[in-house]
């Protein structure tokens, strides 16, 4: 039991305030539970989020764990938690820090929710009226620096938190408005942030009688709008992975359609092709360097070659046999011939095709095919097939040509041309000249007469002799 006297020569009645509400063990241990609760979870929620920050490398999430940074200390500066357990030596320096970060906070929130909510992207206006906001408070922060804590500089602290308040909480409630659901979180714990700061202010004021516990109102709204701020990050992470998963899907669909369009035009061209080999007047041999098991390095003929081969070479199969064969050993081209153009077609295959042109002069351009039918007049062009991944020759193409029909049109041309230039030079012949080789032509004619007739009558006269 405690018994206090006071002595008194006066008649003025004071009110003693002996021990404050919180001065009680209860409730001390309350705050302390309070407090506990509030800076531990700041400080695990600011670990996590600064590995996810680092993780994704998102700018937004980087300033949301400083804001839970800056959260910690400007909190721990209006509890006392820094000044009672930390910096014990330090108070005057964590007063001024302490005061600093409620302009620097404002700033920071204003440049949080501009990237939360897009605000450079969407609404380019309402970023330069948050902008101007921000220069306040980075005013206000110059200020207190300067001039230190004047009642001016505390009312125009006061008045910029509530500016920054209200404007970030319209801001995001406008935002969601207009279909931003990531904005529902993030106006949500700002509102319960602003009310249980309106609510501390006002206990704290003595406008609403104060409990144990109603001072620690601010402590829970600011903790409320960082899980609920953390919520808004969570559904922005699902609506991302949403999207992206949407995207993959729309993207495997247009690549499913893409591929399935593409077989068909493979399809279309290939028959296009086909068709066109079966109808082209042209002998196509495409030389190409088997894949068959026990037959890898043989030169064989490809499967893509034109009909009109099989008519030149009088073979119906040519697909996958050898060309030295079914086709070189019936031409006119020597042995040794032969053998120069397999050794180019070996030696170009699988090479650059610099290696080709340094041999084309060993590859024939014309030759004659000894056929039942007869024999037949080719051309012969070499073309080298180059992949344009590995820019090396795949294979050689040999194109023939009939030109049989073309040759003999040729000879008869120039016998005609002949007998026209012969008749071009006696017409060309005046008068006198003709008629000189007219009548020499006769005296020829008749002196080779009367010598026949000569003849026959020596002979006549020897058999009855």
């Amino acid at each position: 039991t405690y018994y206090i006297k006071v002595d008194t020569e006066s008649a003025l009645n004071l009110n003693l305030k002996l021990i404050e509400p919180r001065s009680y063990k209860h409730v001390e241990d309350w705050y302390i539970l309070a407090g506990s609760f509030f800076f531990g979870g700041l400080v695990l929620m600011f670990f996590c989020n600064t590995g996810i920050a680092i993780a994704t490398r998102r700018n937004d999430y980087y300033l949301y764990s400083f804001f839970i940074f800056v959260s910690f200390m400007r909190e721990g500066f209006i509890q006392g938690f820094l000044q009672n357990f930390f910096l014990r030596d330090y108070m005057r320096e964590v007063s001024y820090l302490g005061l600093i970060s409620f302009p620097f906070s404002n700033v920071l929130v204003i440049w949080f929710a501009a990237e939360f909510l897009r605000l450079k992207k969407d609404h380019p206006l309402i970023l330069k009226y948050c902008a101007i906001i921000a220069l306040l408070n980075v005013f206000n922060m110059i200020l207190y620096i300067d001039q230190g804590y004047q009642p001016y500089v505390g009312k125009l602290m006061m008045a910029n938190i509530i500016l920054t308040a209200v404007s970030i909480l319209a801001i995001s409630w406008y935002k969601f408005y207009r279909g931003n659901r990531e904005a529902r979180y993030f106006a949500l714990g700002w509102t319960i942030s602003c009310l249980g700061f309106g609510l501390n202010a006002l206990y704290a004021s003595g406008v609403i009688p104060s409990g144990d516990s109603k001072m620690q109102i601010g402590l829970m709204g600011q903790f409320g709008e960082i899980i609920l701020l953390s919520f808004a990050f969570a559904e922005r992470i699902n609506n991302m992975r949403t999207s992206r998963n949407k995207a993959q899907n729309d993207l495997s669909l247009q690549l499913r359609s893409f591929n399935d369009n593409l077989q068909v035009e493979v399809k279309e061209k290939t028959r296009a092709i086909r068709s066109i080999l079966d109808n082209v007047s042209l002998g196509i041999m495409p030389l190409q360097l088997s894949d068959k098991k026990g037959e890898e390095g043989s030169c064989i003929i490809g499967a893509d070659h034109s009909e009109y081969l099989s008519q030149i070479a009088s073979e119906e199969v040519l697909a996958g046999k050898d060309p030295f064969v079914v086709f070189f050993s019936k031409t006119d081209i020597s042995a040794d011939s032969v053998s120069q153009i397999r050794s180019t077609v070996f030696g170009a295959i699988g090479e650059d095709p610099i290696q080709f042109e340094l041999n084309r002069h060993h590859l024939p351009t014309s030759s004659v095919l000894k056929t039942a039918d007869g024999d037949k007049e080719l051309s012969m062009d070499w073309s080298p097939v180059v992949n344009e991944q590995t820019d090396v020759i795949d294979r050689i193409l040999l194109v023939l040509k009939d030109v049989t029909e073309i040759k003999k049109l040729e000879l008869e041309r120039k016998k005609h041309d002949r007998d026209m230039a012969l008749v071009s030079r006696i017409v060309k012949i005046n008068d006198v000249k003709y008629s000189e080789f007219i009548r020499l032509a006769d005296n020829y004619l008749s002196e080779i007469e009367n010598t026949f007739i000569q003849l026959e009558k020596l002979s006549f006269d020897a058999q009855i002799s």
